[in-house]
């Protein structure tokens, strides 16, 4: 069997580069929500781009002018690789290491200059070039096995793509220990060791490239079946949490039509008044159903700014005090008259009115719902509480989550609703805190929830 020439695999493998970098900018198009795609075309771009510089790049020049052909190609084979790893470490989870991204180019940038262009020593800015190829795919690999030990449940595309990388790693070492015994002036000499080294390194980028495909396909998949399993729980809130305040607005109706001609007008406007709450519960439920529904669709954006958390509380109360009124509930507010942290607006005031919602609908009538506020170093919490019939801690766990949810559910057993609670769960993560729920028998039954002071 004969091996092709090294021009002509570096050709097919910067062909290679250029249509996987290709293909997975399309994907990254299709998918934006899946991180270091984009990173992923762009380093098999400018990687491709590099070989083709090499393969093109003319024979009869200058020694300044083939030492600039030589460091862009060097350049961007190196950048377009720390991308791709950058890429990697997005896509499962690692903060992006600068240091890498920047610091290798740059560190091929100064190898070349000083041993190709002043000490005229090619094999040892060869052997650097190789070398850092090496400790780059290896950082990589070793990522992915922590990751894989840190997760067993792990696709077997995930084990796939761990032992490419390995592979190139290990490649990329011999290469490195072949320019130091061998010492050649080009990189890609029409050497047999150099060109199987060539082919099998082309092999495995294919086939890690293939992995990462397969992987981010798998994703798609388990995002769809997410997307259906969220559709059919929607389809179950709406029915459980929508339909009982209809109901009760209907009878409500039809109790007028038949005794309109027996009550006195205090009895009819007295009813009229009920009809009026229940169709203010009504308008707040769908308000939150809509709210929910475009934090679920990505629809949200959230705009942080440090403000004053009493504010947006004392425009909540105003919001649900005809809930508190028609039970002759006494809503408190907090001591505190100025507080500041860093939330949204919007979603913050969300998440408060439900809160008050509920707990006032899970509230005696003649009862008192506090409101508290405490600070520490680098976050504050609001405590909205009261004093009522306790519930079981197994069935608070069901409130803030989709699955088994019971509308019945309640601090005193009373209905609460399934939107509201949702909201507030998804709301409070947005804007980087975290939401609890506690009821003890002889004790304050409360919903508390955290906020940043500072942004992050």
């Amino acid at each position: 069997m004969t091996i092709p020439d090294t021009h002509t695999l570096l050709l097919v493998f910067a062909t290679i580069k250029l249509l996987l970098g290709f293909l997975l900018y399309l994907l990254s198009s299709r998918v934006p929500h899946i991180k270091g795609i984009k990173l992923w075309a762009y380093g098999s771009l400018i990687t491709g781009l590099g070989f083709f510089i090499y393969v093109f790049s003319p024979y009869s020049v200058s020694a300044t002018l083939s030492f600039a052909y030589s460091l862009l190609q060097n350049l961007c084979i190196m950048l377009g690789e720390c991308l791709f790893f950058t890429g990697l470490q997005k896509f499962i989870g690692n903060p992006t290491k600068k240091s890498i991204l920047l610091g290798f180019p740059l560190f091929v940038v100064v190898n070349n200059i000083v041993f190709s262009l002043i000490f005229h020593c090619g094999w040892i800015s060869l052997f650097i070039n190789a070398f850092l190829l090496f400790v780059l795919y290896g950082i990589a690999a070793q990522e992915f096995s922590k990751k894989q030990q840190k997760f067993v449940q792990l696709p077997s595309s995930w084990k796939f793509i761990f032992y490419s990388l390995a592979s190139c790693a290990l490649l990329n070492l011999i290469r490195a220990i072949f320019y130091v015994i061998t010492k050649p002036i080009n990189s890609f000499e029409n050497n047999s060791i150099i060109t199987v080294l060539i082919l099998l390194t082309t092999i495995c980028v294919a086939l890690l490239t293939y992995d990462l495909i397969l992987v981010v396909m798998s994703s798609l998949n388990d995002n769809l079946t997410e997307e259906i399993e969220f559709k059919n729980r929607l389809y179950a809130v709406i029915a459980n949490d929508l339909r009982n305040p209809f109901e009760t607005y209907e009878n409500h109706v039809g109790v007028l039509k038949q005794s309109y001609n027996i009550w006195n007008s205090n009895q009819i406007k007295s009813w009229i008044y009920d009809m009026e709450n229940i169709s203010l519960d009504s308008r707040f439920l769908v308000e939150s159903l809509l709210s929910w529904c475009e934090c679920q669709l990505k629809q949200n954006r959230i705009y942080f700014n440090k403000q004053n958390i009493r504010e947006v509380i004392d425009t909540a109360i105003t919001h649900v005090q005809h809930l508190a009124v028609h039970k002759n509930i006494q809503i408190l507010a907090p001591e505190y008259t100025e507080i500041k942290a860093c939330f949204d607006t919007d979603t913050i005031r969300i998440v408060i009115e439900n809160l008050y919602a509920n707990i006032i609908q899970s509230t005696a009538s003649n009862g008192v719902v506090r409101t508290t506020i405490g600070c520490k170093t680098d976050k504050i919490g609001i405590i909205i509480s009261n004093k009522d019939i306790g519930a079981d801690a197994e069935e608070l766990d069901k409130l803030f989550e989709m699955k088994e949810r019971d509308s019945s559910v309640g601090f005193n057993s009373n209905k609460v609703s399934g939107f509201g609670l949702l909201i507030c769960k998804e709301f409070i993560e947005l804007n980087g805190g975290e939401i609890m729920t506690k009821s003890t028998a002889d004790a304050d039954n409360y919903f508390a929830f955290t906020l940043p002071l500072l942004s992050s």
